[in-house]
């Protein structure tokens, strides 16, 4: 075993522990998400989505639809690339600024809305929009680009990875997330030198490049931190690295400002993590896909019903198909259908009713995006007004969670890069 245990080391995953427990009540719906809603969505438990077809228990995909509907839409009425979504303001109100300052301000709104543009943000937040449509919760990290990369990367990260608690303010400052990679993968992240002996000792000698290790990443706020500090140690935010098996430090640094944002979709009064459409519709959405295999059933049982026949009653087998001649001993009985055909139509119709419950759920009856390939910026910004009134809370929860530590934390990285001189 690792011998570098220290009282840091000890103290975090004590923390993490208590982190784990505190997001245990919310895993047994995540895990029905994952299994009706979001069925493709990477989780980071026993990998129980690797390998197999993970629809196999789906028949009825109105609930992944649905998702798929409300975090497109999200993203056209958001991070839209194609039209300024990014609107920066200040105090005392951008009309009060002087001339020269207010042109200033202009330019550092262009020059971060570029710097979306110029990195991986639009990809990954694809990606951050389905969590937070399924799940209600979905985590993003920025990362200041060294040299060579962009001005910064951008990765969206699966819930199942994210522990997370809040201030008394209820802002989330501390974040731990804890996901597998190879011993490859580390090497080239950490350096070799920083990994366990054990860890080490397995990717030299034993070539085990490919076996997976656990990592705990752990952000938090110092309590003494320097602004103008040169060193990371030194940063308001704490960094530290754990092999978590091994219970070893990997490595230690900080962050000027909060490098990962965590948006919820609703919250209730003392909560931690978001509750959102898809676990409120669970019921209906269970019962749904419970309809909708039964009502398959049926119709197969209708096309195709069982047959009672008599033990070599028939010559050859009995053949059901179109145009078949069936040759029959004339002593027996001929051959009777043991099922009842059932009526289907109103079954079909409680089973719409529960598909369009669904959808209502997810908002689909009310946010549709317009099918229209040629929309102007004017009717793009009628249409968000619009999706407003209907995600009023939402939106107010997504600036406060995501959009402004985003810009606030993409900002001082451009500012540091010399990116506005």
């Amino acid at each position: 075993m690792a011998v570098n245990r220290n009282p840091q080391v000890d103290a975090l995953l004590k923390r993490h522990d208590a982190l784990v427990e505190i997001r245990r009540g919310h895993e047994g719906a995540w895990k029905k998400i994952d299994e009706f809603v979001s069925p493709t969505q990477a989780k980071m438990e026993s990998g129980s989505h690797k390998g197999g077809n993970v629809w196999d228990n789906i028949f009825d995909s109105t609930p992944v639809r649905s998702n798929n509907t409300l975090a497109a839409t999200l993203g056209f009425l958001i991070t839209n690339q194609s039209v300024g979504w990014l609107g920066l303001d200040v105090k005392q109100g951008r009309d009060k600024l002087a001339k020269d300052d207010r042109e200033k301000f202009q330019d550092a709104e262009r020059i971060i809305s570029e710097s979306f543009g110029d990195t991986n943000f639009y990809d990954e937040v694809d990606k951050f929009w389905l969590s937070y449509a399924g799940y209600a919760i979905a985590g993003f990290y920025v990362e200041e680009g060294g040299p060579g990369d962009p001005y910064f990367i951008c990765k969206a990260i699966p819930i199942w990875e994210l522990y997370f608690s809040e201030n008394k303010w209820g802002e989330v400052d501390t974040v731990h997330r804890e996901y597998r990679m190879t011993l490859r993968q580390a090497v080239q992240e950490f350096g070799l030198e920083n990994l366990s002996p054990e860890s080490q000792r397995k990717y030299v000698k034993m070539k085990k490049m490919d076996e997976e290790i656990t990592v705990l990443h752990c952000v938090y706020p110092r309590e003494d931190f320097n602004r103008n500090s040169k060193f990371s140690k030194d940063f308001e935010f704490a960094s530290v690295y754990i092999e978590k098996e091994k219970k070893w430090k990997i490595e230690e640094s900080g962050y000027h400002e909060m490098p990962y944002m965590v948006s919820r979709f609703r919250l209730r009064a003392g909560e931690t993590y978001g509750r959102g459409p898809a676990e409120e519709a669970l019921a209906d959405i269970i019962t749904l896909n419970t309809m909708s295999k039964t009502n398959i059933k049926i119709a197969r049982k209708n096309a195709d019903p069982p047959f009672d026949i008599i033990l070599n009653s028939y010559i050859g087998r009995l053949k059901t198909g179109a145009n078949q001649a069936n040759y029959r001993q004339k002593s027996y009985e001929k051959a009777s259908v043991l099922h009842e055909a059932i009526d289907l139509p109103f079954a079909l119709e409680m089973e719409d009713r529960r598909r369009q419950s669904v959808e209502k759920s997810f908002f689909v009856d009310v946010l549709r995006i317009p099918h229209n390939d040629r929309m102007t910026t004017l009717e793009i910004r009628k249409y968000q007004q619009e999706a407003m009134q209907v995600l009023g809370p939402t939106f107010g929860r997504i600036a406060v969670d995501f959009l402004r530590p985003l810009v606030i934390r993409v900002f001082w990285i451009l500012y540091r890069a010399e990116a506005f001189d």
